[in-house]
């Protein structure tokens, strides 16, 4: 395969990654089915790019990316010394906590993506780019129509709005249609039939802004606001009126930090935007910080925040509601400095100080108004004021990410080469027969035989495992329930659920058929103790393996006193009072 043929494969499989990823489930068929299909198709995605990078990537390259090269490389170190050296339980940050999904593997496959991204940006990709995103979004949200309409065919049992997309919560459907709209924008350069177009893109934003307006979520419209603002000062910084696009810079930098304050419930607006909807967002943050300063070198682990809630948060927390947790800081910044300390979010960061040097490179080398660009950075500054008040979803975090990259590889003076034609300077008869005589390289196969076991093998195992228990969990058999909870690799959710499950059959058995002799029912509470036991010894520093094994009646003495001794150090508040 031809460098020029390795590079378009690199650019076509970063826009399928980010469209399967983003739209892959498995309804009725695993017990989380939006996390763990995504997270293996991002891995799966990522180590094929991967390998295909290394194979195509020269000394020339690796000169011109060092910085990001080197960045990677030092996040992906930090990474791997925080999971390695793991103090909780080395599965969950391996693969994440379950429900989320983001522990090494998928900040490893992001980072992957976002070094694909670097090498093959190039205009023409990031038009295609923009297209895709515009899709997807317009597919996300017919499907959140029928969502709110009752017609959802996989038949979502969710405690949120119906209308959860493909992300499973309407905060991510609503963030992620607000992004789609802001790419769509790139659609106004499209030269032939420029009046339909215009109509489809009218008619898809009014289609999603109804459908966030229904969904009643209001994370969506502040991320589309931001992005739009952010365009905007750029085509105004390109008009006549150039002066008026630097105020509107400043504006705009001064009312992020007004509100900045705010959300921390500090500054002369937090009375208008600090309700009851960020109330938990600070008690969330509050305790991520302590987390923070408790734990500054390596955190606490990755995807460990449920773990360690109870342990950091504050009074005023306790009194806003004693017993509810989270497993996220609700604010990936915060989630990464938890899980991996100092040294792994200033790595981020830095990482993301490439892109703004490259915004402010290209811009300022810039001649004329780059419209594609310009959207890019819109989608990129949305998806960081997403970032900042909301969790990490992998359907969502796969285009921040590849944007990032785009951005950062990015360079306005450089001749775009066609990726779909690179012999187009050359006579068609030329193109042709180079075509026709370009052959697979036996290194690029290899590369992506490789990627895909590698991939496979980090990103698999949770999809087979929450299939398989998902199947035992439906089979009614009390064996095939308990040996569920032992499914490698271990959750502490099996765990919970089918002791619990075990526990509590009788009696919900009896419940729901009131007329049933009770000594006709079985009773499998035995064998629920023995898988909270089982969790216990494998989530010790889980205050759930506690409560569940002192909710059992017939423990024992010693395992009651280390249960409440437990308790009371992982929920120090809410247990303070409890009796020695």
């Amino acid at each position: 395969m031809s460098q020029n043929a390795t590079r378009n494969l690199i650019g076509k499989l970063i826009v399928w990654a980010s469209i399967i990823t983003s739209l892959a489930i498995t309804p009725k068929t695993t017990s989380d089915p939006i996390n763990p299909i995504k997270m293996a198709s991002l891995s799966i995605f990522s180590f094929v790019i991967a390998a295909l990078v290394i194979s195509y990537a020269g000394r020339e390259i690796l000169e011109k990316h060092k910085k990001t090269f080197l960045l990677a490389i030092s996040f992906v170190s930090v990474l791997l010394i925080n999971v390695t050296t793991a103090s909780q339980n080395f599965l969950q940050e391996f693969f994440g906590v379950y429900g989320r999904n983001t522990g090494f593997v998928t900040y490893i496959s992001l980072t992957l993506v976002l070094v694909g991204a670097v090498v093959v940006s190039s205009r023409k990709l990031i038009e295609k780019y923009l297209y895709a995103l515009s899709i997807v979004g317009v597919i996300s949200m017919l499907y959140g129509y029928l969502q709110i309409l009752g017609l959802d065919p996989a038949g979502w049992n969710s405690p949120y709005s119906p209308v959860i997309g493909f992300l499973g919560n309407p905060n991510f459907a609503a963030a992620f249609h607000a992004m789609a709209l802001i790419a769509a924008t790139s659609l106004f350069h499209i030269k032939k039939r420029i009046i339909l177009a215009r109509i489809a893109y009218f008619a898809f934003y009014f289609l999603a802004l109804l459908l966030m307006a229904l969904s009643g979520d209001q994370q969506g419209f502040l991320v589309l606001f931001i992005g739009l603002a952010v365009m905007g000062t750029i085509k105004v910084y390109f008009s006549r009126f150039q002066k008026l696009g630097i105020l509107m810079f400043g504006t705009g930098v001064i009312g992020f930090v007004l509100l900045l304050l705010a959300l921390l419930n500090q500054g002369p607006v937090a009375k208008y935007i600090y309700e009851s909807s960020l109330v938990s967002r600070g008690h969330y943050w509050d305790a991520a910080w302590r987390m923070l300063l408790s734990n500054p070198l390596w955190g606490i682990g990755l995807d460990s925040f449920g773990d360690w809630y109870f342990r950091f948060r504050s009074i005023a927390a306790y009194e806003w509601l004693p017993f509810q947790n989270t497993n996220s800081a609700h604010n990936v910044y915060l989630d990464i400095a938890t899980g991996g300390g100092f040294p792994l979010i200033i790595t981020f960061i830095a990482l993301n100080l490439l892109a703004i040097k490259s915004i402010y490179t290209n811009i300022k080398n810039a001649s004329t108004f780059d419209l594609n660009f310009a959207v890019l950075i819109g989608c990129w500054v949305g998806f960081h004021a997403q970032m900042f008040i909301s969790i990490n979803q992998i359907g969502l975090s796969i285009w921040g990410w590849t944007i990032c990259g785009l951005i950062i590889g990015y360079n306005s003076k450089a001749l775009d080469v066609d990726l779909e034609n690179p012999s187009r300077y050359k006579s068609k008869a030329q193109s042709a027969k180079n075509t026709r005589t370009e052959k697979v390289q036996p290194i690029s196969i290899l590369a992506i035989f490789v990627g895909i076991l590698l991939g496979s093998a980090v990103g698999l195992p949770p999809l087979l495992a929450d299939t398989k228990y998902f199947t035992e969990m439906s089979s009614g058999d009390p064996i095939r329930i308990q040996n569920a909870a032992n499914i490698w690799p271990s959750r502490q959710q099996y765990y919970l659920q089918v002791s619990i499950s075990l526990r509590d059959n009788k009696s919900n058995t009896l419940a729901a058929n009131p007329s049933l002799d009770p000594t006709t029912v079985s009773d499998y509470s035995n064998i629920g103790l023995l898988v909270a036991r089982e969790m216990v010894k494998k989530f010790p520093n889980s205050y759930y393996s506690w409560e569940l094994l002192r909710s059992f009646p017939n423990i024992t003495p010693e395992e009651d006193l280390l249960s409440k001794s437990n308790m009371r150090e992982f929920n120090p508040i809410a247990y303070s009072t409890i009796e020695k």
